[in-house]
């Protein structure tokens, strides 16, 4: 039990040593405000299944008169996320910006990213739409409900 804790704690520092440097401007457009979430439904039903969605950053900016939202995910597992299971986060991740934000901004697919800290990998969902990484949410979501 030590031991895991002790291996606990040597990750979560690798994980801040891997931003140490970095410049997280990298990830937001200018002028950024945060958007509050304490209203807003995190728990999504998406083609059946209630999906729990807690993006890590809210945000919203302007291009010239239009009001955009993104949002970034921080993710970690053990091994880590291939692209195409991050793209499944992208997925979720749009589909919660546009039911909660829609109303009064655009959703802006760039601004949806999904960052793995533990492999520095990103994506966002853009990648999606341009066909760069598949879409898989709603094929993982149906094979969730035929294992039910």
């Amino acid at each position: 039990m030590i031991k895991q804790t002790k291996d606990m704690y040597e990750r979560n520092l690798n994980i801040l040593h891997n931003y140490e440097d970095f410049d997280f401007s990298n990830w937001l457009p200018a002028n950024t405000k945060t958007v509050s979430r304490s209203s807003k439904k995190a728990i999504i039903e998406i083609s059946g299944v209630p999906v729990q969605i807690t993006p890590s950053q809210v945000y919203s900016f302007e291009v010239g008169e239009d009001k955009y939202v993104g949002a970034i995910w921080f993710l970690a597992k053990l091994e880590g996320f291939k692209k195409p299971e991050l793209g499944i986060f992208a997925e979720a991740l749009h589909i919660y910006l546009s039911a909660n934000f829609a109303n009064g901004y655009y959703v802006s697919a760039q601004n949806c990213l999904i960052v793995d800290v533990l492999n520095k990998e990103e994506v966002n969902y853009q990648m999606i739409v341009d066909k760069e990484i598949p879409s898989l949410l709603f094929e993982t979501l149906e094979s969730i409900k035929n294992t039910r």
